[in-house]
């Protein structure tokens, strides 16, 4: 065939693009090795030449993934002293990933390795965790004030890149991953360490429902925290949901039914 005599690293890096290829069509169906073969113009036998099954093309994909990924972590962080420019630019990056390797994005998120080895889901799973330490390691920068909140807070981005790339695959690749982003992040980071819009907000909230369900006055509303404790960690809700079925909320906790009775 054309092209046949290509050096074995050449006719490798062809197979691995051309698969990412056909991933980044809208509606792809499972794609087969002789599919595969075709589109890259090339035998099956060819194919098995370079990778001993499908499950190692889409390892490829991954590895080529993760270098790419880390590697610009690490220069992003190397390069960039503030804390908080570097999570812009780390979350920054991972979208744009996302908007230029459309069929990468369905490897990112899974989609595309359904049915397939189940090691392959593992590897995601743990590039996944490794991109939340990294987001988390440059939280803790903010400050000891901030060492209980760098792993919610790095989950939550986390969540959002996550969610973004899923919406961007969803939509056929017509929703661009990092729409709006630099909006979202200045709000979210430029108040950090507070997150203070954020936590403020959800705080008013939390204070209100805590009012009403409780059947309380402000008197026994916590007293208003530090900015950087605003945004609350989920062990603090839990222990104030703990208080209320103490003994001396007896009486509060009867003045509404869905609270229980003492």
């Amino acid at each position: 065939m054309e092209g046949e005599a290509k050096k074995p690293g050449e006719r490798r890096l062809q197979i691995l693009q051309t698969l990412a290829a056909m991933l980044q069509e809208p509606q792809p169906e499972k794609i087969t090795t002789a599919a595969l073969a075709a589109r890259a113009g090339v035998s099956e036998a060819a194919l098995y030449r370079h990778f001993s099954s499908k499950a190692q093309m889409y390892e490829g994909l991954i590895e080529f993934i993760e270098q790419t990924l880390f590697g610009l972590i690490a220069r992003i962080t190397a390069d960039t002293p503030l804390p908080s420019a570097q999570i812009r630019a780390i979350l920054g990056m991972l979208l744009n990933f996302a908007a230029k390797n459309p069929g990468m994005t369905r490897v990112l998120i899974g989609e595309a390795l359904v049915h397939e080895n189940e090691r392959l889901q593992k590897r995601i799973n743990q590039l996944h965790d490794r991109i939340e330490a990294q987001l988390r390691q440059c939280l803790r920068f903010f400050g000891d004030n901030q060492a209980e909140l760098s792993a919610p807070l790095a989950n939550l981005l986390q969540c959002v890149v996550v969610g973004r790339w899923h919406q961007f695959a969803k939509s056929g690749f017509t929703r661009a991953p990092d729409g709006d982003i630099d909006l979202l992040l200045s709000r979210l980071l430029d108040a950090h360490p507070a997150w203070t819009a954020v936590g403020a907000a959800y705080r008013a909230g939390r204070v209100a429902r805590y009012r009403h369900h409780a059947g309380i006055g402000a008197q026994a509303v916590p007293q208003q925290q530090p900015a950087h404790q605003q945004l609350a960690h989920p062990g603090q809700i839990f222990q104030r949901l703990q208080r209320l079925h103490r003994p001396d909320h007896a009486n509060q906790r009867r003045k509404h039914p869905c609270l229980g009775t003492a």
